[in-house]
């Protein structure tokens, strides 16, 4: 069966975090492990299918912040889809 992803991912983010805050004032933070215009796949688990986060993904130089629900989730990790884009962070969205 044929990938049908709706965008190509890269896997190349072994210097990338995720920081995601749900409304519920939980904070998770997990390293990425794969990213595209739609979404990212995040090593770390703590957010319930459907739940929406607000993020900050922050690597080398740059820190870019938005909004992504979590699509599904394993024992592992979870695949987030970008609801929103608010551009780049200049704060932390939660304190650890």
């Amino acid at each position: 069966m044929a990938d049908m992803r709706r965008y190509p991912r890269t896997t190349q983010t072994e210097d990338l975090s995720a920081t995601l805050r749900a409304a519920r004032h939980t904070c998770v933070v997990g390293r990425v492990l794969n990213l595209s215009e739609g979404g990212m796949l995040v090593a770390s688990i703590g957010l319930e299918v459907d739940e929406t986060a607000d993020f900050e993904l922050a690597g080398s130089g740059f820190r870019f912040a938005g909004v992504a629900t979590v699509a599904h989730r394993n024992e592992r990790a979870m695949a987030l889809h970008f609801l929103s884009w608010q551009g780049q962070a200049y704060r932390s969205i939660c304190t650890l």
